[in-house]
């Protein structure tokens, strides 16, 4: 229980994050962003990566190659099968934790939060020398994946290591386990840091002879000022650093044989879970998967619970060794047990495979998912603001989430110069979206019926009104 309390502290601090572009500032070097709404909050920019290397300067790379040559239990023996996974330690560049802590003093101290950046997603391309005349380089590998180690952070929210493993095709682990034996591997780690920030963004505009609305005013130039507040991804730190290590000094080359039993923490299964980083599911928090299998005393050997958690969307893929040898002639079985943000715990039945397999896919299935993410733009005729006997004008957006009615009000003042304002929404996918537009003044002058929002965008004029 006091490790599920950690979690949702963590993801409190996480989930609210709304770092605003526009309020960027440098201070002895440390790059730093003001959060949105909270004034006392600020986000400092994503370090840089680098590879791991071990205090005798040894890297932390490894290419791992497994090769499966059948069992009299499959009834596939001499069917070759091979698994090949090149394997990084990636880390976040250093940096001066006492100058930021005397960056927090001079933001206010203990009356402020500094914390790192959230990240969304990690995008990551790792290049090689082309085996061709026509280019230079290659892609290498499918897509790849990092494996967080639990408690690793620490508390600005920098992280302390990944672990980074790509597959390689046969073809291709051959290519690099030649230039390794050779001493002539040499390879680009190229990045991207994505973090949902508000751009806040303020344009100004000119509008010259506003026409006449509700009563007749006279021809002026009005400014008006534009700020971005919906949620993006945007790439916060995009970079590369090369990999070329002395392949002959160290022996970063393991083989492993397959047939009856999986040898001790190699990692044969991928659990994969893209609830998180593509949003399917916003209501839930934690999504831990249990993973048991058979040992070589017939005894169950059970690995350590894999977390899957909402305030770290970049880790969708994990690799799972088992901490000792276990029998692939037995089936494996899994259970999945999800966390919702409202405290509610959803364990599922034991699911049993007769068959080995790499990738356990926890992701929720598309015809399960209850919720859907909506953007929408509202923008008013700054001429309608010049009446008198108007105060505000407001838009209310009503909808459902997890079954339960939401409202969100925007509001156009008199008194401010912003005419124009985004939201975002998560609402149950199969309930509609309404609005109404609401006229101030002393009293309300004016208040339109319940509509359904179709359109992502919807200008507020005196026409749509009808007035």
């Amino acid at each position: 229980m006091k490790q599920l309390f950690f979690i949702f502290f963590f993801l409190s601090k996480s989930l609210l994050a709304q770092p605003d572009l526009s309020s960027k500032k440098t201070v002895n070097g440390i790059i730093f962003f003001q959060d949105f709404r909270k004034e006392n909050t600020y986000y400092l920019m994503p370090p840089k990566l680098q590879l791991i290397k071990e205090s005798d300067g040894k890297p932390r790379l490894a290419l791992i190659s497994s090769r499966y040559t059948g069992s009299s239990v499959y009834g596939d023996v001499g069917e070759k099968k091979f698994r090949n996974i090149l394997q990084f330690g990636i880390t976040m560049e250093s940096m001066d934790l006492e100058a930021i802590k005397n960056l927090k003093n001079q933001l206010g101290g203990n009356h402020v939060n500094l914390l790192m950046m959230p990240i969304k997603n990690l995008e990551t391309t790792v290049l090689m020398p082309a085996a061709t005349a026509q280019k230079t380089t290659q892609k290498l590998g499918r897509i790849g994946s990092f494996t967080a180690s639990s408690n690793d952070e620490n508390t600005f929210g920098f992280w302390k290591e990944r672990t980074y493993s790509i597959h390689l095709e046969n073809q291709e682990a051959e290519l690099v386990s030649s230039l390794m034996q050779d001493g002539k591997l040499f390879l680009s780690f190229n990045y991207a840091i994505i973090s949902e920030v508000i751009k806040g963004t303020k344009v100004v505009k000119k509008v010259i002879n506003p026409r006449q609305v509700f009563q007749s005013v006279q021809s002026e130039v009005v400014e008006i000022i534009k700020v971005d507040s919906l949620v993006t991804s945007l790439p916060m730190r995009a970079d590369a650093f090369s990999i070329n290590v002395d392949t002959q000094k160290w022996n970063l080359i393991r083989k492993i044989d397959i047939n009856e039993n999986i040898p001790p923490a190699y990692s044969v299964l991928e659990a994969r879970c893209y609830d998180f980083t593509n949003q399917l599911r916003p209501d839930l928090a934690v999504k831990i998967l249990e993973i048991e299998a058979t040992g070589l005393n017939n005894n169950p050997v059970s690995l350590p619970s894999i977390k899957f958690l909402s305030s770290q969307p970049s880790i969708n893929t994990i690799s799972a060794s088992f901490p000792y040898a276990v029998k692939l002639t037995k089936p494996l079985r899994y259970k999945i047990t999800e966390y919702k943000k409202d405290g509610e715990k959803v364990a599922f039945e034991w699911v049993s495979k007769d068959n080995w397999v790499e990738v356990i896919d926890i992701t929720t299935p598309l015809d399960s998912i209850k919720y859907k993410t909506s953007d929408f733009e509202f923008e008013i005729n700054p001429e309608m603001l010049q009446d008198t006997s108007l105060v505000s004008i407001e838009v209310e957006v009503s909808y459902s989430f997890m079954q339960k009615q939401q409202k969100n009000t925007l509001d156009f003042t008199k008194n401010s110069s912003v005419f124009q304002r985004k939201i975002s929404l998560i609402s149950d996918k199969k309930v509609p979206i309404n609005y109404k537009i609401l006229l101030n003044g002393k009293e309300k002058i004016y208040e339109t019926e319940m509509r359904e929002l179709t359109e992502v965008y919807l200008l507020i004029n005196p026409t749509m009104l009808g007035i």
